[in-house]
């Protein structure tokens, strides 16, 4: 596996860039690319003590705390956050999602959109990932549930992502269901 040791203030630029892309998914690639560059420019504008702190006490804790590599993994050692979107029945491996997901998901889905514009995606926008204390080949995503279970849908089985170990003292909120 390739992996490069990374800082936190990478992840949390990732993570903020995702959050401001998310919502409605993109309806245009020109578009897309375009609200792509002017959100990049504007979270490197920002002071890197800065970006830590415009995320959640929770989610900035453990990124804080992890030792964060950049790296490109499986996606079938990936388990999606349980309910993500709303969608409660989707828990466990993002494999399993995936194929549950054209019988089970909601019509308005995040999903559906990313799916089309997987491939500008991919490249763009990394997961973050939190690997599990018990099996250091296993990883919770901390962010980008949606976009993993678009890539395998699109027919990608490896993504880019950052991954961390945090300290066992730091609050991981859910288990791997897998």
């Amino acid at each position: 596996m390739f992996e490069r040791t990374t800082h936190a203030f990478a992840v949390a630029r990732a993570f903020l860039l995702a959050e401001k892309l998310k919502n409605p998914p993109p309806t245009d690639r020109e578009k897309f690319r375009a609200a792509l560059a002017e959100e990049r420019r504007k979270l490197a504008e920002l002071p890197d003590g800065e970006l830590l702190k415009l995320i959640d006490l929770d989610r900035r804790a453990r990124f804080e705390k992890g030792a964060w590599v950049f790296a490109v993994i499986n996606l079938d050692r990936c388990s999606v956050r349980p309910g993500m979107g709303g969608e409660q029945w989707a828990r466990g491996p993002v494999h399993k999602i995936a194929s549950q997901f054209p019988s089970r998901a909601l019509p308005g889905s995040p999903t559906r959109g990313i799916r089309e514009f997987a491939p500008e995606l991919f490249a763009e926008l990394p997961l973050v990932l939190i690997r599990t204390r018990s099996d250091y080949g296993r990883y919770r995503i901390e962010d980008g549930s949606h976009r993993a279970v678009a890539y395998y849908l699109a027919g990608f089985r490896q993504a880019f992502a950052y991954v961390a170990r945090v300290p066992s003292a730091v609050n991981l909120t859910w288990r791997w269901e897998g």
